[in-house]
């Protein structure tokens, strides 16, 4: 469960609505981990989608990306200084 709160970048990390509750609102906390105890089933789906999320932020896979476009970055360079 993620505050949503426009003060942070956490936000973008949930998958929908039911994981995220309002900045500062412990009311709105409660409800959702209570929906979530009450929702066992969807918890676990949502336990599998979430693990697989976040393997878009492993280090491995941000380093193989980066590479990917420092890689392309000097591609450009190099055609470009051709053209001078």
């Amino acid at each position: 469960i993620i505050a949503n709160s426009p003060k942070s970048a956490t936000p973008q990390f949930a998958l929908d609505d039911r994981s995220l509750f309002k900045a500062g609102n412990s009311d709105d906390l409660a409800k959702k981990i209570d929906y979530w105890i009450e929702n066992e089933a969807e918890r676990k789906q949502m336990e599998t989608k979430y693990a697989e999320h976040a393997e878009n932020y492993r280090i491995e896979k941000s380093m193989k990306k980066n590479r990917r476009n420092v890689w392309r970055c000097n591609y450009r360079i190099e055609k470009s200084m051709k053209k001078i």
